[in-house]
């Protein structure tokens, strides 16, 4: 199992943050998905939490690197695999909803 230090550095997990920068969509749109998605996958498995009264480093480096919104308390930390069922679900979204189609 992988200890908070492990899974913030692993270059294979991404946070909600990184995956709305990296697919242009607005602020949290990652976080809706990936709250309608969470019922099927494993804490520990396929997500990872990073809890800043446990993990108060891991957390600190996350906002220091700009991985999180600055608002942020629990990071969420997802895997390759549920990222792109994530990328799925925003294609979803911007063909439902022209909102989603991206921002500048």
């Amino acid at each position: 199992m992988m200890d908070a230090h492990d899974f913030v550095n692993d270059p294979r997990l991404k946070t909600v943050r990184e995956l709305d920068q990296r697919h242009k969509l607005p602020k949290d749109a990652a976080f809706r998905v990936c709250k309608r998605l969470e019922p099927r996958w494993v804490m520990g498995e396929h997500l990872w939490c990073c809890d800043p009264r446990r993990q108060p480093e891991a957390c600190a480096e996350l906002q220091r690197r700009g991985s999180v919104y600055p608002s942020t308390i629990n990071a969420v930390l997802i895997s390759e695999a549920e990222c792109r069922l994530m990328v799925e679900a925003f294609e979803e979204l911007r063909q439902a909803d022209p909102a989603y189609a991206g921002r500048e």
